[in-house]
């Protein structure tokens, strides 16, 4: 499809063959940088990221054991997650209103979005 343009039109942009700083990679090349980001390596870390809190502890420490033994509520556990989720993802000295819009977002999430939702309702069963 070719766009007809009329006077006073902008130039097109460069192609990617023009543009300054564009790093070309093929082949070999290529193949490496990919490895480099996919593979049980970068897989295990990026396991490791989602499921520790940056002092390497993990996200949720000790919440299910205390929810099998009866010292906290299921309700009680989802809201230390959030609380350390919020921690994570803004820090704790984030702005209240900041932290106030994740922390609805995270709890209308775990509402609408039917897998967290049912791991929810597993916690009051």
């Amino acid at each position: 499809m070719v766009k007809i343009t009329g006077p006073g039109s902008p130039p097109p942009p460069p192609s990617l063959d023009q543009s300054q700083g564009v790093e070309k990679t093929g082949g070999k090349e290529f193949a490496d940088k990919i490895d480099k980001t996919t593979g049980p390596a970068a897989a295990q870390g990026a396991q490791s990221a989602r499921s520790t809190a940056p002092t390497g502890q993990p996200l949720t420490g000790d919440l299910g054991a205390r929810l099998e033994r009866g010292e906290i509520t299921a309700d009680a556990a989802v809201d230390q997650v959030v609380e350390k989720v919020l921690d994570r993802a803004v820090g704790p000295d984030a702005p209240a209103q900041t932290r106030g819009e994740v922390e609805t977002a995270l709890r209308g999430a775990l509402e609408t979005d039917p897998n967290l939702a049912k791991k929810v309702k597993s916690l009051h069963d």
